[in-house]
């Protein structure tokens, strides 16, 4: 299409990008200063501060001191893992940068959507999505699907003079225009400004919060009790219990609970862009993990997605350098088809020179074939049950092309037909010039990649808008069992699911008639890399564009691969089940953790009158805590080999049991050591709190695997920063630094004593699952 427009210069370009900024459109993200004072405000960080004011009214100047530094050091580490965490995740973005076709220096060339600026022209085509607001200059049968925006439920017929809104996408046509906005100033920018701040809760979020809720209404019920029993029994000092009942609020409620799984997920984010998928929502992660039907596209997906013009078949007087001339003619308006590329670079091998086209109407999913105007001459070419439509020939002709498709198909080629019309302009009483044959072959990884997801409980099916004998052949290469159907056994077939193996010569309404039939029993994804393929990846409950796959399908994905073929959808689940067994390996052992440190607390101080550790000691508890827990963001772990969510009842068992396993064990050592060995209460302070550090980091080697602790080791991570810690507590209460100092030989007891109920807990562990451990 010729646009007869005058666009910017570099120079130019580069002075309003200067003066406009980035056509960007963001939520406004929060700065340093903003972050610093959301965790200055947060109730945690008020108590810290509370708990160190009231020490120093004590005279306890040194506690203070460590309460505050502990204070900073705890915010300076979640800074830095947040900073790590954002700068990665700002990384990922730049995978999905959308290119657009932009008239510079007299030139189009394709350009980064953020470099577009006031001023510039701009060209899109079927599946583009609109960088910018845009003033349309030019269009050809254009339609825009602007739903997103002005809630319009089919597509808009966009004319000259018109505007054309950034974020909406082109469904049919062709279009170009002059940029009138960019960035927030478009109407997309402007939605956004004003809806920034609402927030929906995901499924994971919720998850949090119910954790979160479970183990406050623990820790405030265990401090009111104790409060009753210490007040009225032991008189204890007001400014002294009130700093233990901060103490133990502080140590109680899992303060980094959501920052945790906030890294653990952006750890697993990483990881899956690393197995080419780039996660563009996080709510979608946990349907991705459980995906039990996908159904998948064939082209580049099941296959390579390399067409070659395999052979050529011309009709009457033609050549086959005829066909392949009128079908590279035709094909040369078309915008980013892999078909027409093919097309293309064949008829330049043979240095056939292409006429130049005064007009192009581009094939979409409904006309399924192109037309180009060449002077009084009208050229189509694409499916040919589309084309022979126009065709004025003989039966016999119509009946030997039909048979030759059928033998293409047979043989797993793809064919095109193509036409013309030598007295004019319109698409009928055309001559039938020949068929193009291309070839496609299946991924050689794709088999493979298909077994092993059988045997992970994942069905994969086809659907593809092939031939029902290309698609047979494929299927069956691929190892896809059952039958290929087509669209008239789908709609007649309650059981399409169970019966077949592939859905053939399928439309976009067949796709998602196909989703919502499936739903109700499964977990859907859908691969797509069309326009056609929106309606069917948005009802899913887990849309992927496939490499390659246009803007707008780009956009609307929840998963977008940046690797080809099915290998990279089934790394991509394994590594989301992977995330998801790290976050439910975290939240039993916090649970237990809470639940143990808290209630052994609560009974030792309603026995004896006092408490079993100091507001230092249980500070540095929770600190201690912290370390080896952000490391499990990082943790070596047994993905699940079958579909499973969160089953709430189940953690709640088994952190339960781990978490009075724990209370057994510390009560227990307390008596002893204030019964039977008589020692001082600083000293049994100080081997409680080495006690509950080393024993509870011990407890992750039992918690994040199924199987026997010691047959399936932590990560590095974890390994390194557990012993770290446990080392630090032992050093701390070995040489009394912060705490009273314990002779060698009780340090040796504790380490022992925890290291035995380690394998208790690892005994009930095999009792709650209720099944042998490898």
């Amino acid at each position: 299409m010729h646009i007869p427009l005058k666009g910017l210069t570099h120079q130019e370009a580069a002075r309003r990008l200067a003066n406009y900024g980035p056509n960007r459109v963001t939520a406004k993200r929060r700065g340093f200063l903003a972050k610093l004072g959301v965790k200055l405000r947060s109730p945690i960080t008020i108590m810290l501060v509370v708990a160190a004011i009231l020490s120093w009214i004590d005279g306890k100047y040194f506690d203070a001191g460590v309460v505050l530094f502990l204070l900073i050091l705890n915010v300076g580490i979640e800074f830095w893992q947040e900073h790590r965490a954002d700068a990665s995740l700002a990384m990922l973005q730049q995978k999905l940068v959308v290119q657009s076709t932009v008239l510079r220096d007299d030139q189009w060339q394709q350009l980064p959507a953020e470099q577009i600026v006031p001023g510039d022209v701009v060209r899109v085509g079927v599946g583009d999505v609109v960088p910018a607001d845009l003033r349309v200059e030019q269009a050809t049968n254009a339609g825009i699907d602007q739903a997103a925006l002005t809630g319009e439920s089919l597509p808009v017929t966009k004319n000259v003079g018109d505007t054309a809104f950034s974020g909406s996408f082109v469904t049919t046509g062709q279009l170009a225009g002059t940029v009138t906005a960019t960035s927030m100033h478009t109407r997309y920018g402007k939605i956004l400004l004003a809806v920034q701040g609402a927030h929906k809760r995901s499924l994971l979020e919720q998850d949090v919060l119910r954790i979160a809720r479970f183990l406050s209404y623990i820790s405030v019920g265990a401090m009111v009790i104790l409060d009753v029993v210490l007040v009225f029994w032991a008189k204890a000092p007001f400014t002294e219990l009130l700093r233990l009942d901060l103490s133990l609020v502080i140590a109680g409620i899992p303060v980094s609970l959501p920052t945790v799984m906030a890294l653990i997920i952006n750890v697993g984010v990483i990881a899956l862009s690393q197995k080419g998928a780039v996660v563009r929502r996080l709510s979608a992660l946990q349907n991705f993990a459980n995906v039990t039907l996908l159904l998948s596209d064939k082209t580049g997906t099941l296959t390579a997605n390399k067409l070659s013009v395999a052979n050529i078949i011309a009709y009457g007087d033609a050549s086959k350098d005829d066909v392949l001339h009128l079908a590279a003619t035709a094909a040369q308006q078309q915008v980013r088809s892999v078909i027409d590329d093919t097309i293309k670079a064949a008829a330049n091998a043979k240095h056939l020179k292409l006429i130049e086209v005064d007009h192009a109407v581009p094939a979409d999913s409904v006309r399924k074939h192109n037309t180009a105007i060449v002077g009084n001459t009208a050229i189509a070419s694409g499916a040919p049950f589309a084309v022979l439509k126009y065709i004025d020939a003989p039966t016999a002709v119509k009946e030997q092309c039909k048979h030759d498709v059928a033998e293409a198909a047979k043989n797993g080629y793809r064919t095109l037909a193509i036409a013309h019309n030598r007295h004019g302009t319109a698409e009928k009483d055309m001559m039938l010039i020949g068929l193009l044959l291309l070839a496609d072959e299946p991924r050689p990884s794709a088999k493979t990649a298909i077994s092993f997801m059988r045997r992970e409980g994942i069905t994969v099916k086809m659907v593809t808008g092939d031939a029902q004998p290309i698609a047979q052949r494929v299927a069956t290469d691929v190892g896809i069992a059952g039958a290929v159907a087509g669209r008239a056994e789908f709609y007649n077939t309650t059981e399409w699911l169970h019966q077949h193996g592939g859905l053939a010569e399928a439309l976009p309404e067949d796709k998602l008639a196909l989703v919502k039939t499936s739903l109700p029993t499964n977990v859907v994804a859908v691969t797509g890399d069309g326009i056609n393929d929106l309606p069917a990846m948005s009802a899913a409950d887990v849309g992927i564009a496939v490499q390659g796959a246009v803007d707008a399908a780009r956009s609307d994905a929840d998963i977008s691969l940046t690797r080809a073929g099915l290998s990279a959808i089934k790394d991509a689940i394994l590594q989301a089940r992977t995330i998801f067994a790290r976050l439910y390996n975290y939240s039993v052992y916090r649970i237990s953790e809470s639940f143990r440190l808290v209630v052994s607390i609560a009974l030792l101080g309603m026995m004896y009158g006092e408490f079993p550790l100091t507001a230092l000691q249980i500070i540095l508890i929770a600190f201690l805590n912290d370390i080896p827990i952000i490391s499990l963001a990082y943790d070596r772990v047994n993905a699940p080999h079958r579909p499973a969510k969160i089953n709430v009842r189940e953690r709640f068992i088994k952190s339960t049991i781990f978490g009075l396993t724990g209370v057994a064990n510390s009560v227990i050592l307390f008596i002893i050591m204030n019964n039977v060995w008589h020692l001082s209460l600083a000293a049994i302070q100080t081997a409680y709190f080495l006690k509950l550090t080393v024993s509870g980091h011990m407890l992750i080697y039992v918690a994040h695997t199924e199987q026997k602790w010691w047959r399936f080791w932590p990560s590095k991570q974890v390994i390194i920063a557990t012993s770290a810690t446990q080392l630090l507590a032992t050093a701390l209460a070995l040489f009394g630094w912060l705490v009273a100092a314990i002779p060698l030989w009780l340090v040796i007891v504790v380490w022992a004593w925890s290291f035995l109920w380690m394998q208790i807990a690892e005994v009930t562990k095999r009792l709650t699952l209720g099944r042998k451990l490898v």
